[in-house]
């Protein structure tokens, strides 16, 4: 960046960017972990802008023509990396997810055959499975313990 006001801006911008990631990550929107990647772009690209030969440098190093580019390399190899993180992270919460939807169709299995064995008895005053008495003593019970 030859001119001085670009080179601004684009300390502003990657400054605005760290601190955005930041404030997220303070708010509980952003886990750390997932702010990690995000925070070594927004290092990147603060680096990038103060520093004008960096790029340049890191253009001779590989061996590119026009230094730019890397920055498009750079980022479709992030990209890439979040990506997978991404695919990381929604293939383990299926695996909760299809967990917890068993856990829950087998304590539903539970209640139900619990009220058909309490139905086939004639029992309308029995404790639930958690403790609690259910029918019209539950009912008196409640009552006299809110007084």
């Amino acid at each position: 960046m030859p001119q001085p006001i670009l080179k601004l801006i684009a300390i502003a911008v990657s400054l605005g960017w760290l601190g955005l990631i930041l404030e997220l990550v303070r708010r509980g929107r952003l886990r750390e972990d997932h702010a990690l990647l995000w925070l070594l772009t927004g290092v990147a690209l603060l680096a990038f802008s103060l520093f004008e030969g960096a790029l340049r440098f890191m253009a001779d190093l590989i061996g590119v023509v026009y230094a730019p580019s890397i920055l498009f390399g750079i980022g479709m190899m992030f990209a890439v990396v979040i990506l997978l993180f991404q695919g990381i992270t929604i293939s383990r919460l299926q695996t909760q997810n299809k967990e917890l939807a068993q856990d829950v169709a087998l304590l539903a299995w539970e209640v139900q055959q619990w009220q058909k064995a309490n139905r086939a008895d004639g029992r309308t005053d029995a404790a639930s499975p958690d403790g609690q008495v259910e029918g019209a003593a539950g009912e008196a019970a409640a009552g006299q313990a809110g007084d």
